[in-house]
This record gives C-alpha cells, sequence and structure tokens, in this order.
C-alpha cells in the first residue's frame, strides 16, 4: 500500500499554458519533499495538458475535466483527492519558494492549535520582476477583525489540516468569485487562522487573472460575504446601512451625507462588539478607527 503523504497541494488551472511550468516546478523542488502534487485542469483549451503530461512525476496526480466548472468545484475535486496529513492551496501562475511547505509544516506540527496558516507574499508581474508585497496580519484576532472588509488570508499560501475536509469544509460552489473569501471566514468562526510573518510565495498579477478580469463580480460576491458576517455578528441594519458598510469596507468616497451616517453606523458597531464581546475590543476598535480615518481622508480629498 502507498504511503501516504504529508501534504497535498491542489493546483486547479485553467489555459495555464504560459505559467503552469514554473509553478509546478516550484512544488516539486520543494525542501519538504515528501507531498502529493494534486493538478485538476479546469477544461483547459490551451496546451496546458501537454505541458503536464511531459513532467515525468511520480508525485503528481492529473485530473482533467472535459469542459470548464469553475475554479470552487475544481478545488472541491482536489480536496476529495488529498491524502496528505495537511492540505496546501497553490495557484498555476504563482511560485511558491522552496521551504514553503517545509516552514509551513514545521509550524503546524509545533502548534496544534493552529488549524489554517497563511503567509505573506512578494508580488510579481507577468515576466515574473518583482513589484511589490502583500501584508497579512498575523493573529488570529487580527485576521477575525480583518476578515470584516476583505480576505487577508492570501490563497495561494493557505495551509490546512485535512481533518477540516472530514468535518464537511470545502468551498461554496455558488461563489464564481471570492469563494476563498467565504471558506476562509467559515472556518475563522470556530477554528483559529494565522499568518506566518514570511515571505513564502510570489503571487503573479498579470491581466488574465481572474481577480483583474471579474473584478466586478468578485467586488459583488465578496459584498455577500461581509453582509453574512454582520449578520453572524447579530447586528441589525437597514439597506442603507448595509449600503455605507460596503463602501467603508471597500474604501470607495462617501460624501459629507454618507460620512455622517458612517460615523453613527461605526458607533453602532463598536457598542454592539461592547456589549456582546464576540471580537477582540482593541482589535475591533483600531479596525474601526481605520476605516473612519480612510472614509474622512478620501472624503476631504474629494474622491
Amino acid at each position: 500500500m502507498k504511503k501516504k503523504p504529508l501534504v497535498s497541494v491542489i493546483m486547479p488551472c485553467y489555459n495555464a499554458v504560459k505559467f503552469i511550468g514554473e509553478a509546478i516546478e516550484s512544488i516539486l523542488l520543494q525542501s519538504l519533499p515528501d507531498l502529493e502534487l494534486i493538478i485538476i485542469d479546469d477544461g483547459s483549451t490551451d496546451s496546458t495538458a501537454e505541458v503536464v503530461e511531459r513532467i515525468n512525476e511520480e508525485r503528481i496526480r492529473y485530473v482533467r475535466f472535459d469542459k470548464n466548472k469553475g475554479n470552487y468545484f475544481a478545488r472541491n475535486r482536489g480536496l476529495d483527492l488529498a491524502t496528505g496529513r495537511y492540505v496546501a492551496m497553490a495557484d498555476a501562475d504563482d511560485i511558491a519558494y522552496m521551504d514553503r511547505l517545509k516552514i509551513q509544516f514545521e509550524h503546524m506540527e509545533a502548534h496544534p492549535e493552529v488549524m489554517v496558516l497563511g503567509g505573506q507574499c512578494d508580488v510579481v508581474d507577468e515576466e515574473g520582476s518583482y513589484i511589490g508585497e502583500l501584508r497579512r496580519p498575523l493573529a488570529y484576532d487580527e485576521i477575525r477583525v480583518a476578515l470584516l472588509q476583505n480576505n487577508f488570508v492570501h490563497q495561494p499560501t493557505l495551509m490546512f489540516r485535512r481533518e477540516l475536509v472530514e468535518k464537511g469544509y470545502c468551498y461554496d460552489e455558488s461563489f464564481p468569485c471570492s469563494g476563498d473569501y467565504d471558506f476562509v471566514y467559515r472556518i475563522s468562526r470556530f477554528f483559529r487562522i494565522v499568518n506566518l510573518d514570511k515571505v513564502i510565495v510570489k503571487y503573479r498579477r498579470h491581466p488574465r487573472q481572474l481577480s483583474t478580469a471579474k473584478r466586478d463580480l468578485q467586488h459583488q460576491y465578496a459584498d455577500r460575504v461581509r453582509e453574512c458576517q454582520l449578520v453572524d455578528f447579530g447586528m441589525v441594519f437597514s439597506g442603507r446601512e448595509l449600503e455605507i458598510h460596503q463602501k467603508l469596507a471597500k474604501g470607495n468616497y462617501l460624501d459629507n451625507k454618507e460620512l455622517w451616517t458612517a460615523e453613527r453606523w461605526i458607533n453602532s458597531l463598536l457598542e454592539h462588539n461592547m456589549d456582546n464581546d464576540i471580537y477582540d475590543r482593541k482589535c475591533f476598535y483600531e479596525f474601526c478607527q481605520r476605516l473612519s480615518a480612510a472614509a474622512v481622508r478620501k472624503n476631504h480629498l474629494g474622491k
């Protein structure tokens, strides 16, 4: 009987011929070699399959769909196939640093209370040149609060215990976008999530990626996650208050009248948390301060 790997890496792909070879290589050359790489080809119509099939590596498991079924359907198929003690996500256009899995595996082994682990990212352009970095909050209490605004556990850095899959956690396939945000939020309600203070992935920005091509749709479904969090938080709100909350979270411009409504809304959030202690008080207060300051600054700039 074949020995189960320590880590199952899931890499969905769709028409990724330009980048997938480098992405695969970055996983196969990991300093933690005890892994399986599950590549789910979501109905590619380019030469992605040829690139994958040319790689002679027994640790690769390649599944190809006849037609495109969606990113989160593909990820869930990968979860069904994963046999490792841990599951790690990887994107077909990103590059994992050589010690990524080793660093995450050792942290998870040393901290059994942590169920999900992310990390920091360097940002590179289409040609792989460095253009910046993505910094994410580290501690669980900070992340829980930050999730009220957006997903601050970056998908291509994600590692979690397979126990979560056994508990029924998977991606909601009704989300065409922002399903990773929903996935992380649902787990964060009951389990500890942290981010390492280490850069472990090169995250590639390019015009064809989902977050660029479908930005409006992404915002729409992120709004759905934010609204769900307010309901779970126990807030009662009007349609106008929800609209203001979404604008605050996205950093949109607020006119003077909206700014006044936003001030009352933020005060009501603070009061509700003071009464119910759902979020760490210090983290929540600082979060509300940041939203307020950003709204006032944009209002004064007039844009």
